[in-house]
């Protein structure tokens, strides 16, 4: 092969590269689900201070929490992975991941009462679906059992 050849198919190779990233990074990024804002969910500028306020109180407690639950889903991953088995260990680290993600929920459903207290009725039903369910509204409406 010639020199000219080689350098022309490792630029084509090198582009089609760096070609298929680009549009798999765009394909991902537009399909990435985007978390509502406040102002999407149709928040008085009152409402949104009141929302903003009662979250900062609730940063420092979440941000522990959340490492305490990374820490414990890491534990059990970790056990899973091993050759053999530790019941007992793995039975405490579930335990502990339990305990770190409901208190993660206590916490959020404090700050939901709390908003409660402080928000109108209008406001608060505008908010309550995104607490309770983070990604929205099931589509379809309820789910139907599968016993006659």
């Amino acid at each position: 092969m010639s020199r000219k050849f080689k350098i022309i198919l490792t630029i084509s190779v090198v582009l089609n590269v760096l070609l298929l990233g680009l549009s798999g990074g765009m394909i991902y990024q537009k399909n990435q689900w985007k978390r509502p804002t406040m102002e999407a969910a149709g928040l008085s500028p009152e409402a949104r201070n009141i929302v903003a306020r009662n979250f900062q109180g609730a940063r420092k407690d979440m941000k522990s929490n959340f490492a305490r639950s990374k820490k414990a889903r890491r534990d059990v991953i970790a056990l899973l992975k091993k050759d053999k088995l530790d019941e007992k260990r793995y039975d405490r680290a579930v335990a502990a991941l339990k305990k770190t993600q409901g208190q993660m929920i206590e916490r959020k459903m404090e700050m939901l009462k709390q908003l409660s207290r402080d928000l109108p009725p209008e406001e608060r039903s505008k908010i309550s679906e995104g607490f309770i369910r983070p990604h929205g509204p099931h589509k379809g409406g309820e789910r139907k059992s599968k016993t006659p």
